[in-house]
């Protein structure tokens, strides 16, 4: 569900029982395996505008495992990034 659709309806109280998450869900194609890497995750999150991917299993893929968040791969690049970017502490 994105906010654009919640919009227009979270706030009419006349629609409340007559609109469900069904009514507003909105299909995906870019969807993640529990195996697959933080690098699939970062390009799949460049093609998107949404803040969330659906974690879905590959045998049952309309069965939700989970959703990893923009922030959060964006949060495991930047400390992959500072590991890697500092310097080696060798003894003299």
């Amino acid at each position: 569900i994105r906010y654009q659709q919640l919009r227009e309806v979270m706030f009419d109280a006349s629609i409340t029982e007559l609109v469900c998450a069904a009514d507003l869900a909105a299909p995906t194609d870019s969807l993640l395996n529990p195996d697959d890497s933080v690098e699939k995750a970062s390009k799949l999150f460049q093609s998107v505008t949404d803040d969330m991917l659906p974690v879905v299993s590959k045998a049952a893929p309309h069965a939700l495992i989970g959703v990893v968040r923009r922030s959060d791969v964006t949060h495991v690049l930047i400390r992959r990034h500072e590991r890697t970017s500092q310097p080696s502490s060798e003894s003299e």
